[in-house]
């Protein structure tokens, strides 16, 4: 029962993320307006509304995706398994998530570490050569509330809360701390 009143509810607002893939399409909007206005939508109307929006406009995304108030996608081009959970106010950008991946609230995956070039004094930053790159999260993973990730994490692997990630984290890790760390590897006592 619950299954169908899921289904009712997301294809009766059905119209709102089409619009704004179509606005999108468009040109119009550009895809990160379009996904923060999906973001606003309270409750489990706009849970449902962002799942729709989402299997329409990326790349590709798995079934079962959930994606809480305040959380937006910056790109079309990210790739998203099955069974993923981003939290609010998350903020994803250029990114292939894995399946069964929890991003807990507040969650930055940048597009790498280099967008702006730090180097070049000739040019204010707004103008500086970027240098965005895909972020490849692995199966499984749990990622604490309000950590950074600007670099690839491994399967069944744990973020702690606050880390940033600046370099690639193996499988099988517990990574904490700025910069994130290994401090052990999950499973060894």
């Amino acid at each position: 029962m619950k299954k169908i009143i899921s289904l009712f509810i997301k294809y009766i607002f059905s119209p709102i993320p089409l619009l704004l893939y179509l606005l999108y399409i468009a040109k119009i909007l550009n895809y990160k307006t379009a996904s923060q206005m999906i973001a606003i939508i309270p409750g489990i109307a706009g849970l449902l509304i962002r799942q729709l929006y989402y299997e329409i406009s990326l790349n590709s995304c798995g079934h079962n995706l959930r994606v809480f108030w305040g959380a937006y996608i910056v790109y079309p081009d990210v790739t998203i398994g099955n069974n993923c959970t981003i939290e609010e106010f998350c903020i994803i950008s250029k990114c292939k998530i894995g399946n069964d991946v929890i991003l807990a609230a507040r969650v930055s995956i940048m597009s790498g570490s280099k967008h702006h070039d730090i180097n070049d004094i000739s040019k204010i930053f707004g103008e500086s050569k970027a240098e965005y790159r895909t972020v490849e999260l692995g199966n499984n993973l749990w990622i604490g509330t309000h950590a950074i990730i600007m670099n690839d994490i491994g399967d069944n692997t744990a973020i702690g809360a606050g880390a940033v990630v600046t370099f690639p984290i193996p499988d099988l890790s517990v990574a904490v701390g700025v910069p994130a760390r290994v401090i052990k590897k999950r499973g060894a006592l």
